[in-house]
């Protein structure tokens, strides 16, 4: 524990690195899910001393394009409840029927 603690940020070349524990923290999520982003490219990130070091910048932009791709999601999930809605209201219509119209929608 001692060891993140003294590594939770480094400055190079006017860039301000931080440890993956503390980019966990601030995303509020695992080590595990930083160190796999960073793996995969999603975050900008440098191994230093053995361990991933996420460029702040990075972390703001990665956090910024989660929250709109949130913000994009719950949209398309409101758009998609008043089609339901709007099927339900048939009264014509049975469940079998009014689900099938759903699942050919999306």
């Amino acid at each position: 524990m001692k060891e993140k603690n003294r590594r939770a940020s480094l400055k190079s070349k006017g860039i301000t690195y931080l440890h993956v524990s503390k980019a966990a923290s601030l995303l509020g999520c695992s080590e595990q899910y930083v160190r796999s982003r960073c793996a995969s490219g999603e975050l900008i990130a440098t191994i230093v001393g053995g361990a991933w070091h996420i460029e702040e910048k990075a972390l703001e932009n990665f956090l910024k394009g989660k929250i709109k791709s949130k913000d994009v999601r719950a949209s398309e999930l409101a758009k998609e409840n008043e089609a339901i809605k709007a099927l339900l209201k048939d009264k014509s219509k049975n469940a079998a029927v009014v689900g099938r119209e759903i699942q050919r929608k999306r």
